[in-house]
């Protein structure tokens, strides 16, 4: 709305006019009834006749004219212009012109205008993800003020990592390029997702290690706690929540008429956390097959013997992201795992020297005088033990309580039609 001084200024000119003008004062639109300026800037023009000499404003500062008066004359013209109009919706606003008493009023118009998208980023720019995990990449359209800023979203290997709406969905193991695009321009994130599948390493023994722990989805994690002979995790470790307490299943010893006793002397495959969750006697091909299991104290020895043989083997304590463990490297093919410091759970639910030490289950339970006629059951088993720093000890126990929890680095073997 024109304020009341503006109100009076152009009455004044008015009268001004009028006294100027000797004849009947006559004012012609020669074009349109509306001006319209481009939606993203520029002029159009008001063309005009009158017989008195004229002046002519408009109401609102956004648009501008040229001239703002002007003599007599049968064709004159004025140009409107007008920046683009960056806002969200049309504008309008009037122009008016006086000859002495003739008044001209035409309506101008601008529509809001297309603006362009003049660039995109995307956050963050690369990522490493585990197998069946989910991010959140962000996309900042430029300008802030663009007409269009929706972004699609595609995957170059959508196998590998998908997405939606910018949540990328890590499938399987390899990389893919999410790209974000807006108006024509795009950004890149580069995403490589790691399997969460236990991998059999070769470091030179009679089986494969895995290259992580149980439940771990990376090496260097410490994944999840066991007591002996369960196949699940849980929140708590006590003696009373313990599958085989009160049982004799592994401390039984049978007896033979005339003398000789037998006992299971390694952990069945029923009870084989690492052969149950990983596999055990996948046929590979013909006859050829593989088994994951609990590794038994004799192959844990036989990781613990590689510790004096520096020719072959390097044992370096390490802090891998985080997390603190003995990096055992095969020197001849330079492979190597990550045994990390995961502590252990017992009479609880609190981690105990994570960082500090690690205790691995093997599959072998203890019987005390193994062998001889005094041979009894325990509730203990073989485990391995360390402890922190490049001189920490490294030690095969026996009296593993079976009720704790505890880690497990699976072993991978591959076999022509046979069993444990």
């Amino acid at each position: 709305m024109p304020s009341m001084k503006r109100i009076l200024l152009l009455l004044a000119a008015v009268a001004l006019l009028a006294v100027g003008c000797k004849k009947t004062p006559e004012i012609n639109n020669l074009g349109e009834s509306k001006i319209i300026l481009p939606a993203e800037g520029g002029s159009a023009y008001l063309n005009f006749g009158t017989n008195c000499a004229w002046d002519a404003n408009v109401l609102d500062a956004w648009a501008q004219i040229t001239p703002i008066s002007g003599p007599a004359n049968a064709n004159a013209k004025i140009t409107v212009t007008a920046a683009a109009n960056t806002g969200s919706a049309p504008r309008s606003t009037t122009l008016t012109v006086i000859a002495a008493g003739a008044v001209l009023q035409v309506t101008v118009t601008q529509e809001v205008a297309t603006i362009p998208v003049t660039g995109i980023s995307i956050l963050p720019t690369e990522a490493v993800m585990n197998e069946g995990d989910q991010l959140q990449l962000t996309a900042t359209v430029l300008p802030e003020n663009a007409t269009d800023k929706t972004v699609s979203w595609t995957s170059s290997a959508p196998e590998t990592a998908s997405v939606e709406n910018g949540v990328v969905t890590a499938n399987s193991a390899g990389e893919a390029a999410i790209t974000a695009s807006a108006g024509g321009k795009s950004a890149t994130c580069s995403i490589t997702v790691q399997s969460v599948a236990v991998q059999g390493t070769d470091i030179g023994l009679s089986v494969l290690w895995g290259d992580r722990n149980l439940g771990a989805k990376s090496p260097e994690e410490n994944g999840d706690y066991y007591a002996w002979g369960e196949l699940e995790p849980k929140t708590t470790y006590t003696w009373d929540n313990y599958t085989w307490a009160g049982q004799n299943k592994y401390n039984t010893i049978e007896y033979y008429p005339g003398g000789g006793y037998s006992h299971i002397s390694s952990m069945e495959i029923e009870d084989d956390a690492a052969s149950q969750k990983l596999g055990y006697r996948i046929q590979i091909e013909g006859d050829t097959y593989g088994y994951w299991t609990i590794p038994d104290r004799w192959r844990m020895n036989e990781l613990l013997e590689t510790r004096e043989k520096t020719d072959t083997y390097r044992w370096e304590w390490k802090t891998i992201k985080g997390h603190s463990g003995w990096q055992i490297t095969y020197l001849v093919n330079g492979n190597s795992i990550f045994l990390p410091a995961a502590g252990y759970i017992y009479e609880g639910s609190e981690v105990s020297g994570d960082g500090e030490i690690g205790l691995y289950w093997t599959a072998d339970p203890l019987f005390e005088n193994d062998w001889t006629s005094s041979a009894s059951g325990t509730n203990l088993s073989y485990f391995l033990w360390f402890e922190a720093g490049d001189n920490g000890e490294v030690v095969l126990y026996n009296d593993g309580q079976r009720a704790a929890g505890k880690t497990i680095r699976p072993v991978y073997r591959e076999e022509i039609a046979g069993g444990k």
